[in-house]
């Protein structure tokens, strides 16, 4: 070898100089300023570390990127978490049937096992071999919040989010528009079924005055101004802002009379409400409202499903709102920590829509008599808060401070409070889901309805004018629905076997009459013209039949002439404001032969009693309705205590439970009627109604009752 190539060999061997590694690689900044991420000057030591008196050390290294998941990881991770559910005894589809399991503690149990070794699912599960909530609340906390790999580094970002992307977009892929509305009509242009400009202005107007105030499921502020933008560019509005659109020509058109509809559009409202049902229907179908997860997608859903109300048929509308509200917790309005996440007037919308849907869903299934709704308390979305549209803005970093009196939110917010009571309230788990109870929220067993009502009064309506719609909208509606809440309070505390005492049986018909009375307040004004809309499925009922059967008992006296005069009352005020439809509902014929029964019980006993009542108004608006329908069951005279009652029982339970309370029979409590209020109830509860009546109880007429005795 000679001496040239023993120093280049050397050479090689020789460590690189201090100014060769500045000329080759890129000068970093120091740990300490990488660790701050603060600007280095990359002079060692830096005027940074000098500054502060810190040691400067220079970074040898680039950072290091997070690595990708490798696939092989990804299934040793699958692999044990499938050994983790293995452990907790609980049912999956494994990815390889026939993966191997090693480490697995515990006895494996994989879905590939022989029947006999399977555990019987048809038998009652002991404690002993039931999964523990806690338990199994581990799982699938560590499958979900699993962010370290095994060698202590965070994963990428992109791979949490890996599966959820691929399970949705294989969903997407499979088309199945055509499940709910029929397969979309591609030659339909949504266009030409949108209204004239100047109408879709009216309809507009409609809705801010007659919808808006109820439901608040919009912002107007934000609205308004693409709703005008899109009115310039019919053919190229979003889909999402179409079918939205659509379902406020809908709810709008609803709240209108045909008169009104004829002289401000020039068409019929059922041609109308025709094509604007099939717009929105379209255009839902054109925005995939089944898949979407947009939150104004579900609001037009649920503006479309609310135009049905009045003529659909209960129990189809309420399977169409189950669709809804499991749209609603897939997107997940329902949870406070879901709606956190979001914008404060996002989140605000999302609280807003949340419990005007529960609420809706909550009625139409009472008049579907059906009792399981999502008005439990399995969710804690928070109520909305009482504030203006204008309070809230689309840059809000926090949310604004509550309005300590009144808003334009004032009926929603009331409703939501509402709501949130009742669905921890152990009268109202009594007669829906009893087991549900032990997750409730902890409240006052006695008197909880009163306390409820005094804090009601003290924190909204005390700073309320009675003059203002909304407001005079807002009182008499709670209060009635709270006179409910205690009928069926008292209801509870009959199922459950208590003594009724005399004073809690003429509290019970006090609770009964002033519910109506408040409902007559309610219709008696021209106040609420415009939302008369929203209470044409919201009969008084439970106390119209509660004051019925305490009349069969004992049909007279001074109590009974009473409640003939606020049963008169209150159905002269609906009846003046009711439309063609109104008056010929489907329940009409059946409520008719009640009352009229009811006077021919009346006067036959007081006939015998040589005694002579003239005929309530109610009565002669009955018999005239009658005569109108052309009802007829044989000489009314004729009818006698037993005939009335087998004929009450049976429209009692056809009824009642169709028009209020919405409790199946045969899901009553210790063999009562529904509610105990059916012929063949306990004879407890037959007595709390006979009382009041034979102790000649005096009820008080409307006024500073409300603020007094009650709250």
């Amino acid at each position: 070898m000679d001496l040239d190539s023993d120093s280049a060999s050397h050479s090689r061997l020789q460590p690189p100089s201090a100014s060769s590694v500045k000329t080759t690689q890129r000068v970093l900044a120091c740990v300490l300023c990488q660790q701050r991420k603060i600007k280095c000057d990359r002079k060692f030591p830096c005027s940074n570390c000098s500054k502060n008196q810190a040691h400067c050390v220079p970074a040898t290294q680039s950072r290091r990127r997070k690595r990708r998941f490798p696939e092989r990881e990804l299934l040793e991770r699958l692999r044990s978490y499938e050994d983790l559910l293995r452990q907790n005894k609980i049912q999956f589809e494994p990815l390889h049937r026939n993966l191997g399991t090693p480490n697995v503690k515990g006895p494996p149990h994989s879905n590939d096992a022989s029947d006999d070794d399977r555990p019987d699912t048809k038998t009652s599960a002991s404690p002993q071999s039931t999964t523990k909530p806690e338990t199994l609340f581990e799982a699938r906390r560590a499958m979900r919040h699993s962010k370290q790999n095994d060698d202590g580094s965070e994963t990428d970002e992109v791979t949490e989010q890996m599966h959820d992307d691929i399970v949705q977009k294989t969903w997407d892929s499979l088309g199945d528009e055509h499940i709910l509305f029929g397969s979309r009509q591609e030659s339909v242009d949504l266009s030409s079924v949108h209204p004239e400009p100047a109408h879709v202005f009216r309809l507009w107007q409609v809705y801010l005055d007659n919808v808006d105030p109820m439901l608040k499921v919009t912002h107007t502020p934000t609205l308004q101004s693409r709703i005008i933008e899109a009115i310039g560019s019919i053919r190229g509005i979003q889909p999402m802002l179409e079918a939205l659109m659509f379902g406020i020509y809908c709810i709008a058109l609803t709240t209108l009379s045909p008169q009104d509809c004829e002289a401000t559009f020039g068409t019929s409202k059922d041609t109308l409400s025709t094509r604007f049902r099939f717009g929105c229907q379209q255009a839902l179908l054109n925005c995939r409202f089944l898949h979407s997860s947009e939150l104004e997608c579900l609001t037009a859903f649920y503006l479309y499903l609310h135009s049905l109300a009045k003529t659909c048929d209960p129990r189809s509308l309420s399977s169409m709102l189950g669709i809804a509200t499991r749209t609603a917790m897939r997107i997940g309005i329902h949870s406070e920590l879901s709606n956190s996440r979001c914008p404060v007037l996002h989140a605000e919308l999302r609280r807003r829509l949340w419990y005007s849907l529960i609420f809706f869903d909550a009625r139409i299934s009472e008049l579907a008599m059906y009792k399981n709704t999502c008005l439990t308390p399995t969710w804690d979305c928070k109520t909305p808060l009482n504030v203006n549209d204008h309070d809230l803005r689309v840059d809000m970093r926090e949310p604004p401070v509550a309005q300590t009196k009144t808003s334009e939110a004032l009926f929603v917010v009331v409703r939501s409070e509402i709501a949130n009571f009742v669905r921890h309230a152990s009268f109202y788990l009594d007669f829906t889901t009893p087991a549900l109870k032990a997750v409730a929220r902890e409240v006052a067993d006695e008197k909880q309805v009163a306390d409820f009502a005094k804090s009601m009064e003290r924190d909204y309506f005390d700073h309320c004018d009675p003059g203002n719609p909304l407001h005079h909208l807002s009182i008499w509606s709670t209060r009635s629905f709270l006179f409910r809440s205690f009928l069926q309070e008292h209801y509870a505390e009959c199922a459950s076997g208590a003594k009724i005492t005399a004073q809690q049986a003429s509290d019970a018909l006090s609770h009964a009459i002033h519910m109506i009375e408040c409902d007559t307040q309610l219709h008696n004004t021209t106040l609420v013209k415009g939302f008369r809309w929203f209470f044409r499925y919201q009969f008084p009922a439970l106390g119209y039949f509660h004051i019925i059967e305490a009349l069969k008992k004992r049909p007279t006296g001074p109590v009974a002439k009473r409640a003939w005069d606020i049963m008169s009352d209150n159905y002269e005020a609906r009846h003046a404001v009711s439309d063609n439809t109104d008056i010929n509902g489907p329940f009409v014929k059946h409520f008719i032969k009640l009352i009229l029964q009811l006077w021919d019980l009346t006067q036959a006993t007081a006939q015998r009693g040589g005694q002579h009542n003239p005929e309530p108004r109610i009565v002669q608006i009955m018999s005239s309705k009658a005569a109108e329908l052309g009802l007829s069951w044989g000489q009314r005279e004729e009818t006698g205590t037993g005939e009335f009652g087998d004929t009450m029982s049976t429209y009692m339970d056809e009824f009642i439970w169709s028009m209020s309370a919405g409790y199946p029979p045969q899901d009553c409590i210790s063999g009562l009627g529904p509610l105990g209020l059916i012929d063949g109830m306990g004879s407890s509860l037959q007595e709390q109604v006979q009382n009041p009546i034979d102790a000649g109880l005096q009820m008080p007429s409307s006024g500073p009752w409300m603020a007094g005795r009650y709250w």
